[in-house]
């Protein structure tokens, strides 16, 4: 017979050898289950996972987009007042520069040597009709004549007169004339009726 040249401990195991284990507190059990998983690498978060929650994500999308949408209204209301700035210096700009001609006429009037009424006169008239073309360039139209009906959107009254040349409600004098800028009234006419 052959025997193995190992032997089996097949010798018995007296009672007192045999120690029954412990019992392990809950910390204890806890750290010895974390020792043995200490080895395992921790998992990678996966990209393409789906959210925790769809809605989060959302109302993440529409908060991001109501911010845009806040910040370009912001920035559109901004850009549009430094518009209408920059219009409206453009605008006052082109009056004036419309309007220094009068002011040089006006100015050589001062200027001249005037020893007769009829030239102080004309020269005054040339102004005016000079004025009334620029007026006309712009835009602006005067109204309020003798004659006129008389329009409450138009004319201011300021008086009411009988004289019998005119009839009742047309204009008998006009005091200041009106103007309008492509329909607008800027300025009404100040002017007195017939009774």
């Amino acid at each position: 017979m052959m025997f193995d040249k190992k032997k089996k401990n097949t010798e018995p195991v007296a009672e007192e050898q045999i120690q029954p284990e412990a019992e392990l507190s809950a910390e204890e059990l806890e750290a010895e289950v974390a020792a043995e998983f200490d080895d395992i690498p921790d998992a990678e978060p996966v990209e393409d996972a789906e959210p925790v929650n769809p809605l989060a994500e959302e109302l993440a999308q529409l908060k991001d987009s109501y911010q845009r949408l806040a910040a370009e209204y912001d920035n559109f209301r901004k850009r549009t007042v430094r518009e209408k700035e920059a219009i409206a210096g453009d605008v006052r700009s082109d009056c004036i520069s419309a309007l220094l001609p009068v002011m040089d006429n006006l100015e050589r009037a001062l200027a001249a040597d005037m020893t007769s009424a009829e030239a102080l006169h004309k020269g005054i008239e040339m102004v005016l009709t000079q004025s009334y073309a620029i007026f006309e360039q712009m835009g602006v139209t005067a109204f309020g004549e003798a004659g006129e009906t008389f329009d409450p959107n138009l004319h201011q009254g300021v008086g009411v007169v009988s004289t019998g040349e005119y009839e009742s409600g047309q204009i008998t004098l006009v005091l200041q004339r009106g103007y309008a800028l492509n329909g607008k009234i800027i300025r009404p006419a100040m002017v007195q009726t017939e009774e």
